[in-house]
């Protein structure tokens, strides 16, 4: 998702289905520790397990700010938007 703005990537959308049934998730890039340009592979800082809990996000509801703020408590990440 990137910020129309300025442009900048306010979090990666992050499709579980080669890991869990059918999921989307967001990530901030707080999130990422490496990316693999030639292998299309990024190296997430957190758990699978924590992904996996990650509250779902679902492309056709309007992002908003109470959902920002559950993704955000829900890794432990600063503030209600990264």
């Amino acid at each position: 998702m990137i910020d129309d703005a300025d442009w900048s990537v306010h979090y990666f959308v992050v499709d579980t289905r080669n890991l869990w049934f059918g999921k989307h998730v967001l990530i901030s890039p707080l999130a990422v520790k490496a990316i693999d340009w030639l292998d299309r592979h990024v190296e997430l800082n957190v758990s699978r397990e924590l992904v996996k809990a990650s509250p779902p996000w679902d492309p056709l509801v309007a992002f908003n700010d109470e959902y920002a703020k559950r993704l955000h408590k829900h890794y432990g990440w600063a503030g209600s938007r990264a």
